[in-house]
């Protein structure tokens, strides 16, 4: 078999193969993350081999800047160390296996910057026609469902046909599919410029649409970063007729929040959070903090390394059944909060590495000059501060892959001759 494969794949057969299974992986990135996963894993697979076969291990970039890698693989590093004394050896393991692309990615990046350099613009397209597919087939089977009962309009701003009973078709997670979505905006919006004028129609309709389904998912966070981030890009570059019509959606979606009969809306919106202490009937007041500092109490008990990984799941359903918050019990809940997850499930030395991961982050933006890793960056971040984005594995996948890319467009910059 060895042999077949070295006398039958050559480099460039090699070559077509990977960006293949790469961009099978975006696309179902926000689709399926099994499949997701093998594809990817089928990529690292061949990728490894072609860095064997051709021997880039022997490229002179990997004596340049290959701290940044070494950095970039440091949640990797440390759910391993954790290992050592978690008392969730099992569960540990499961996570550390998960962790698997903020090791193997940034190595092959470093090896070959150039399969995701050269792959920039089938990626964006592939995340994009990724979100179009889960828009498409998540409308039809709402709209299905709606036409089949007795419901008003009204109810498809509702709990049963929003947020969660919109993504129900493909259980794909609202907070995680709105990443992809601005993230395949952002990717349609940066090559509009340089577009003919088909294709820029052909982008602007993708714009809406993407935008349209991530205000029907409801997710807060993502909403308020879009908006915000919409209204920076326009202003900066004096779009001040996208800006109106921006505004003039967000005023309806407003008006729709605080005058629709049925109160979903205006409870997801707003009166969900902790600085309205009501409860509707529809809707529980939103927990957040107290479950955050369930966090942080955990963390005091143990706060230089904390209890391992995994470790920290009992004691946090412990602290959430004292505090009698029932639902996080039986959900066993995470922290919501990947800087608060970090703390308690590793101390200090977790804290540390969380926020030494996002400066070389940015400090590699920075050096790369391109907005749109600033835009996904800064989302990524704010994300950070509700979910725990590297504890499931959609969220590990896309941080890994936005982080290949600004890595290989640091190794090779947009003004070098490739």
């Amino acid at each position: 078999m060895y042999r077949f494969f070295k006398k039958n794949i050559k480099p460039l057969n090699l070559i077509s193969i990977e960006r293949f299974l790469l961009i099978c992986s975006i696309f179902f990135l926000p689709i399926n993350f099994k499949i997701n996963n093998y594809f990817l894993g089928l990529f690292v697979i061949l990728s490894f081999w072609k860095i064997i076969k051709t021997k880039l291990y022997k490229n002179v970039l990997i004596n340049k800047n290959k701290m940044y890698c070494f950095f970039l693989t440091l949640p990797f590093l440390l759910n391993v160390g954790g290992l050592f004394y978690t008392e969730e050896l099992s569960k540990g393991l499961d996570e550390a296996v998960r962790m698997l692309p903020f090791l193997i990615l940034p190595i092959i990046t470093l090896f070959d910057p150039k399969v995701f350099r050269h792959n920039f613009n089938k990626i964006g397209g592939a995340l994009v026609m990724g979100c179009l597919f889960v828009a498409l087939f998540c409308w039809s089977s709402t709209l299905i469902r709606f036409f089949n009962s007795d419901d008003t309009f009204t109810a498809l701003f509702g709990p049963l046909y929003a947020n969660k009973g919109l993504t129900a078709a493909l259980n794909l997670h609202p907070v995680y599919m709105s990443i992809c979505l601005y993230t395949a905006i952002g990717f349609l919006i940066i090559g509009y410029k340089k577009s003919d004028v088909k294709s820029k129609i052909k982008r602007l309709v993708l714009v809406v649409l993407l935008s349209l389904f991530m205000g029907h998912l409801l997710s807060r966070n993502a909403l308020v970063f879009y908006l915000i981030s919409s209204a920076v890009y326009t202003i900066y570059n004096k779009k001040w007729r996208w800006l109106l019509l921006g505004a003039s959606g967000s005023a309806i979606l407003l008006f729709l929040a605080f005058n629709v009969k049925h109160n979903y809306l205006r409870d997801r919106l707003f009166y969900n959070f902790n600085f309205f202490e009501k409860e509707t009937k529809f809707s529980k007041k939103d927990d957040r903090f107290d479950r955050l500092a369930a966090s942080f109490q955990i963390f005091k008990d143990s706060p230089i390394y904390g209890y391992g990984t995994a470790g920290d799941d009992y004691y946090r359903t412990m602290e959430f059944k004292k505090n009698r918050d029932m639902v996080a019990y039986h959900n066993r809940y995470n922290a919501h909060n990947q800087f608060m997850e970090y703390l308690s499930t590793f101390g200090l030395i977790g804290a540390f590495v969380f926020l030494w991961y996002f400066t070389i982050l940015f400090k590699i933006a920075y050096g790369v000059r391109e907005g749109f890793f600033w835009y996904v960056l800064a989302g990524l971040f704010c994300a950070c501060l509700t979910e725990s984005i590297f504890q499931r594995t959609t969220g590990i996948v896309y941080v890994n892959i936005i982080a290949a890319l600004m890595l290989s467009y640091y190794y090779l910059p947009v003004n070098k001759k490739e």
